[in-house]
C-alpha cells in the first residue's frame, strides 16, 4: 500500500485505505476498485492523495496508530469546538469560551487508543483536504506530541496536559484572515507577520476565557519557540521554553512537512525525518527529538526503495530502534527487471546493504505497470 496523489490516480487501481469526509462519513471504502467518476469526486473535493494497494504486499497488514473511528471522532469534536469558539469571538460573547473537559475528552480517547498499541510505529500519514487542514493537523499534533511524551515516560496526568495544549495550538489562527492562511504562493513579509500573531491571538483568546490550564495554554503561546532563540514571539532560548511546547513545536513542523498543502506537495517521510534529526540541538531539545524519532518509521511498511545493488524492493517491516535499517522485500533485479522469486533482506543484519533512494511516485508508477505486464505475460 503507497500514497498516491490524486494527479497520478488511474481507472482500475484499487484503494489501500478507506476515504472519508471532513465531517467523518466514509466516501470510499478501502477494497473498492477506483472508477472516473470516483477520482473526479476525490479531486472535486479537494483531497490531494489517497492509498492505493498495488499488490506488492498483499500480506502485510498496515496499522496506524489511532483507529479511524477514534480519529474521525476526534476531528469532528475539535471541528466544533474551534467553530464554537469563532462564533462566540464574532458575536461578541466572550465571557467564557471554552470548557477544558470536551478537550480532555478527545485527548483521553486518543491516548487510550494509543496506549493500546506501545510498539507501533508511525507508518501512515492521514489523507485530508485543504479546506480541513487545520482540524486534521491539531488532531496529529496532538496524536505524535502523545506518542513523544509516552516515550518520555512522562506520566498520565502530564500527557492530558501535553494533549490539551497540543490540540489546541493553533487555536489563534481562528483569527487569521482565511486569505492568508489558505494562499496559494509565497506570503509577503506583512503576511507572514499576520500568521506569526496566532501563537499571541490563542493564548490571549483562552487565558482569562477558559479552564484550560496554565501548562496547556503555554503551549499556544510558545509552540513556535526554539531553543536557539530563533523562535517566535519572544525569542526564549533553551529551558525558558516548557517542555511541552518544545514537544509540540517539533511535532507540528513533522506534520506539517509531511501534509500535502495548497502551496506545495508533502515531503516524503525520510525526508522530514532526516530534516528533524538534523536540527536537534539546533532549533530542537535533543532529547525531545530522540524520543519523537524513536516512534516515527523513517521508511514506512510499502516504500519503494532501491538499494546498493540496484535491487528494489518494498519495506514490509520496520524495527524499533532501527528504523533507518528495515526488513525489504526485493521484487526487481538491477535494472528493473521483475523477479519471478521475491526475497526478503533484514538490512539490520546485513549491514553492508544500504538504501540509496526511496522511489517517487512517477517511478513508482513505472514499476508497478512492469510488474502487472510482467505476471500477464
Amino acid at each position: 500500500m503507497r500514497k498516491v496523489p490524486a494527479d497520478y490516480l488511474r481507472q482500475g487501481m484499487k484503494l489501500g485505505s478507506s476515504v472519508y469526509t471532513n465531517e467523518g462519513i466514509m466516501l470510499l471504502r478501502s477494497g473498492m476498485i477506483l472508477t472516473k467518476n470516483a477520482i473526479n469526486r476525490l479531486k472535486l473535493m479537494d483531497i490531494p492523495s489517497i492509498y492505493i494497494d498495488d499488490g506488492f504486499i498483499k500480506d502485510i497488514e498496515i496499522e496506524n496508530v489511532i483507529s479511524d473511528e477514534t480519529r474521525n471522532d476526534a476531528i469532528k469534536k475539535v471541528k466544533n469546538i474551534f467553530n464554537n469558539v469563532e462564533n462566540k469571538q464574532k458575536c461578541g460573547r466572550v465571557s467564557f469560551i471554552l470548557n477544558e473537559s470536551k478537550i480532555v475528552g478527545v485527548v483521553e480517547k486518543l491516548l487510550e487508543n494509543l496506549l493500546q498499541k506501545p510498539d507501533i510505529l508511525v507508518s501512515l500519514s492521514d489523507i485530508r483536504s485543504f479546506d480541513d487542514y487545520t482540524f486534521g493537523h491539531s488532531v496529529n499534533v496532538c496524536t505524535l506530541a502523545l506518542l513523544t511524551g509516552n516515550a518520555l515516560k512522562l506520566p498520565h496526568s502530564s500527557l492530558v496536559q501535553l494533549g490539551t495544549g497540543a490540540i489546541l495550538h493553533d487555536l489563534g489562527k481562528i483569527l487569521t484572515p482565511k486569505e492568508i492562511l489558505n494562499k496559494p504562493g509565497a506570503l509577503t513579509d506583512e503576511e507572514f507577520n499576520i500568521i506569526k500573531m496566532h501563537s499571541e491571538d490563542g493564548y490571549n483568546l483562552i487565558r482569562e476565557k477558559s479552564t484550560i490550564g496554565n501548562l496547556a495554554t503555554s503551549v499556544i503561546l510558545q509552540h513556535h519557540e526554539r531553543i536557539d532563540g530563533s523562535g517566535y514571539p519572544s525569542g526564549l532560548k533553551g529551558n525558558k521554553i516548557h517542555l511541552y511546547s518544545k514537544i509540540v513545536g517539533l511535532v507540528d513542523v513533522y506534520d506539517a512537512l509531511t501534509a500535502d498543502r495548497i502551496y506545495r506537495k508533502a515531503f516524503m517521510p525520510h525526508q522530514a525525518y532526516e530534516m528533524i534529526a538534523g536540527s536537534g540541538d539546533v532549533h530542537y531539545d535533543f532529547e525531545v527529538v530522540k524520543a519523537f524519532l524513536s516512534k516515527i518509521a523513517m521508511y514506512p511498511i510499502g516504500s519503494l526503495v532501491e538499494i546498493n545493488t540496484g535491487e528494489v524492493g518494498v519495506v514490509i517491516k520496520t524495527i524499533k530502534g532501527l528504523t533507518h535499517r528495515p526488513i525489504v522485500r526485493i521484487f526487481f533485479q538491477e535494472k528493473n527487471v521483475p523477479l519471478g522469486k521475491p526475497y526478503e533482506l533484514d538490512l539490520s543484519t546485513q549491514l553492508n546493504i544500504t538504501i540509496t533512494k526511496v522511489l517517487d511516485f512517477s517511478e513508482v508508477d513505472k514499476l508497478s505497470l512492469k510488474m502487472k505486464q510482467y505476471k500477464e505475460g
